[in-house]
């Protein structure tokens, strides 16, 4: 806990770096203990999980099911075609290599998977819109205002990526993007994935208050 208003959530992304969709069960396992055992010894808590490259397999939820250890998982993906399409460079490139979905209605909403909880992530990402496609801060704003707006519309949520490296590249766009989050009308919960893990696995509205 920062302050009142500011939290901070750590979650796990892997022992190493590496495509867990290439990995069988096993292998997965061994991944997630390591890295569970270096958490538990650095005394960092811990209730998700999301796969590098979001890359995942049939075997990475029944690992995280088994281990007990874990609320939930965000590492399944939807690609927002209506603002993100096929006539964008990259467009293939990100429905290929992320494995992401097309977005349809209520594809952005939580759902459970045994003992786990998924939250799917919301493509583009920066990593496409300012590596790939080169976009400006602006640019990269419109596009995620965009998807904003649409889940404040649909009632469906919005789980952003953006890596932390680009903070501060990509502070403007971040800054106006919660900004105009805080001001739909009606209002929006902004609130932590374990937290939207919580609602949706206590059968409640995990839209929140």
């Amino acid at each position: 806990k920062l302050n009142d208003q500011e939290t901070i959530e750590w979650g796990i992304h892997g022992w190493a770096h590496t495509d867990h969709s290439q990995l069988e069960y096993q292998e997965q396992k061994t991944q997630l203990q390591k890295a569970i055992e270096i958490f538990d010894r650095c005394q960092v808590p811990f209730s998700g999980f999301r796969c590098p490259y979001l890359r995942s397999n049939e075997h990475t939820k029944e690992v995280l099911s088994e281990l007990r250890r874990f609320k939930f998982d965000s590492s399944d993906s939807i690609v927002w075609d209506d603002f993100y399409g096929p006539n964008n460079k990259n467009y293939s490139w990100v429905k290929v290599f992320y494995r992401a979905k097309t977005y349809v209605k209520d594809a952005a909403r939580p759902y459970q998977v045994n003992r786990i909880v998924e939250i799917p992530v919301s493509l583009p990402d920066d990593d496409v819109l300012l590596d790939r496609e080169d976009l400006t801060p602006e640019e990269i704003f419109l596009v995620w205002q965009s998807i904003l707006r649409a889940c404040h519309k649909n009632n469906e949520v919005f789980v952003l990526q953006l890596h932390p490296e680009r903070f501060l590249e990509l502070k403007q766009a971040l800054h106006k993007l919660i900004q105009e989050a805080k001001e739909l009308e009606p209002r929006i919960w902004i609130t932590t994935l374990s937290e939207v893990a919580l609602k949706e696995r206590s059968a409640k509205d995990w839209l929140g208050p």
